[in-house]
C-alpha cells in the first residue's frame, strides 16, 4: 500500500511525466534505433537530409542540446519534415546498451573520416549521402541553432563542397585562405592545415598579415609544423608586433630576453627597443 504522502505526490508525478512525454513528442524525432546503412536508405527513400548529433556522455553542452534544445516544438517543426535524425555516442562506457554498441564501428569510421574532435559536432548529409555541412558546439536558443543548420541547406554556405573543390585542385589564394579559416572555426584542423600550407604556397609574401594570421591560428603546440616554421623564420613576438598586438609582443620579447644566453641578448634588446618606440622590426 502507498503511504498518504506518496498518494498525494503520485498525481503530480504523473502530470510531470505526461508533460515530459508531450514535450518529447513535439521535439526533434531521433531515429536512434537505425543503423548507419539503414539511416542512409531511409533518407534516400524519403528524400530527406541526414542530421547526425555526435556526442559524448561526459559532454555538458551535448546534454544541454539533448535536454533543452531538441525537445522544443520549434526544433521539431524545423527538423522533422526535412531530416532523418540520429544521435551517435563517441565515447564508450560499461553502461552502453546494444544500440550504442552496434554503432561503435561506424562511429569510429565517421570520426576518422570527418575529423571529429570537438563535442557536440553535427554533420548534415544530402539525401543521397553526400556530406554538406558541419556545425560545432551548442547554442542557447532554438533560433540560433536552426540558423546554423539552415546554412547547411544553402549551397552558398555549405562547408563540404568547399572541401571537395580543394581536394579537386582549386588553389586560388582567396579560396584557400577562406577554407583554412572556416576549417579552423569548425574544428576540422586536419583539412585546415592542408589549406594553410596551400595558402603559403601561393602567397607572394609569407610574412604578410594574411599568412601570419593563419599561422597564429594553427600554432597551438610546439609539435605543430607551423611552430617549427615560426622558430626557423621569425620570432613569435615579431609576428604579434606585425599584427598590431604591441603589448603582447613586448611581453613575449621580454621573455625571450630573460631566457636568452648572455651573448645573444643584444639582438632581442635591440628589437624590444624598436617595438617600444613603435618602429618597424622587419625589412
Amino acid at each position: 500500500m502507498l503511504s498518504n504522502k506518496l498518494r498525494r505526490a503520485f498525481p503530480l508525478l504523473l502530470i510531470t511525466l505526461l508533460l515530459w512525454a508531450h514535450a518529447q513528442s513535439q521535439g526533434v524525432h531521433f531515429e536512434d534505433d537505425l543503423s548507419w546503412p539503414a539511416l542512409q536508405a531511409k533518407a534516400k527513400a524519403e528524400n530527406k537530409y541526414i542530421f547526425i548529433d555526435f556526442y559524448t556522455t561526459w559532454c555538458g553542452p551535448c546534454r544541454f542540446m539533448k535536454q533543452t534544445i531538441f525537445p522544443q516544438k520549434e526544433a521539431g517543426d524545423f527538423f522533422n519534415d526535412k531530416f532523418i535524425c540520429t544521435s551517435v555516442q563517441l565515447d564508450t562506457t560499461n553502461r552502453d546498451n546494444d544500440q550504442v554498441r552496434s554503432w561503435y564501428a561506424d562511429a569510429h569510421a565517421l570520426v576518422d573520416e570527418y575529423n571529429i574532435h570537438a563535442y557536440p559536432t553535427f554533420l548534415i548529409f544530402s539525401p543521397d549521402g553526400r556530406p554538406l555541412h558541419r556545425v560545432v558546439g551548442s547554442r542557447t536558443t532554438v533560433a540560433a541553432f536552426v540558423k546554423l543548420v539552415s546554412d547547411g541547406l544553402d549551397p552558398a554556405k555549405q562547408y563540404y563542397p568547399l572541401v571537395e573543390q580543394f581536394r579537386n585542385g582549386r588553389r586560388d589564394s582567396a579560396f584557400v585562405r577562406r577554407l583554412a579559416i572556416l576549417a579552423h572555426n569548425l574544428y576540422d584542423n586536419a583539412t585546415g592545415r592542408e589549406a594553410m600550407r596551400a595558402y603559403f604556397a601561393v602567397s607572394n609574401d609569407p610574412f604578410a598579415r594574411g599568412p601570419l594570421e593563419l599561422l597564429l591560428r594553427y600554432t597551438e603546440h610546439t609539435t605543430d609544423s607551423s611552430f617549427a616554421f615560426v622558430m626557423a623564420n621569425v620570432s613569435y613576438a615579431g609576428i604579434l608586433y606585425k599584427l598590431g598586438k604591441k603589448d603582447e609582443a613586448l611581453t613575449f620579447e621580454q621573455k625571450a630576453i630573460d631566457a636568452a644566453a648572455p651573448q645573444a641578448k643584444y639582438q632581442y634588446v635591440d628589437r624590444l627597443a624598436l617595438m617600444q618606440k613603435g618602429e618597424k622590426t622587419w625589412d
